[in-house]
Order: structure tokens, then sequence, then C-alpha cells
């Protein structure tokens, strides 16, 4: 008579063993990746904002004036109507960006921001409310 070996498998024990270890490991990983998504939205709206800053002084250069409020960010690409823009020479950005989130950046022109300031550029971020404010002082 042949005898049978034992069949080589996984107890329960060793696939619970398995389970727990796999369990601590994604508690100890998975909070660190989340706020990683938050902080790449983050730096790329203020990428997005430093890029129209400088295409903003780009059209002052141009123009002697930054765009009125009314005009907003559209100005970078597209020729105002305003007689005040006579020298504006061409895009001076492709498209205007949205900030990290996906919604439109918040424009106001030195009509609309205090004394001595040259515009404000605001996003709205993840909630809605202002995150990332940027005053540039003359």
């Amino acid at each position: 008579m042949k005898r049978r070996s034992p069949s080589r498998a996984f107890t329960l024990i060793e696939l619970l063993l398995v389970l727990v270890i796999l369990a601590v490991l994604a508690a100890v990983v998975i909070p660190s990746l989340v706020g990683r998504a938050e902080e790449a939205k983050r730096g790329a709206t203020i990428a997005s904002i430093a890029s129209l800053k400088q295409a903003l002084h780009n059209y002052e250069i141009d123009n002697g004036k930054f765009p009125e409020t009314n005009e907003g960010l559209d100005a970078l690409v597209v020729m105002p109507n305003s007689t005040d823009a006579e020298h504006w020479k061409h895009k001076y950005i492709e498209k205007v960006p949205s900030d990290g989130w996906g919604h439109p950046f918040e424009y106001h022109g030195p009509n609309d921001v205090a004394q001595g300031m040259d515009f404000n550029i605001i996003s709205t971020g993840k909630d809605g409310k202002d995150q990332i404010d940027v005053n540039t002082e003359k």
C-alpha cells in the first residue's frame, strides 16, 4: 500500500496572519499617500499663479497698465476691446489655466485692489474658500 503524502496548503491561521499584516501596512501607508494629492494640487496652483503673474507683467510692459477687473485674465489670451490695450501684441499665455482643483482663478485688477497694489489673483481651492491669494505691490 502506498501512503499519501500530506497536502501542502495554507492553514486558516496563516491566511488570517497575512491579512492582518496587509491591513497594518495599509493603515500606515494610505494616510501618507492621501495628503500627497492635495500637496500636488496646491503646488500646481502656485505654479499657475506664478505663470499668470509673469504674463500680467509682460502685458503691463506692452500696454502700460494691468488689465482691469472686467477684462480679467482673458486679456492675456484675447485682445481686450478697450482702447487702452492698443499696444497688445500677442497672446501672453496660450489659455487661462484653472487652479489645481479645476476652479477658475479670480482676478482683481488695479481698480479693485487696495491702494498701492497692482492686482490680486485668488484660488478658491478645494472647498471653495480663499486659500491661495497673491497680492502684488507696486
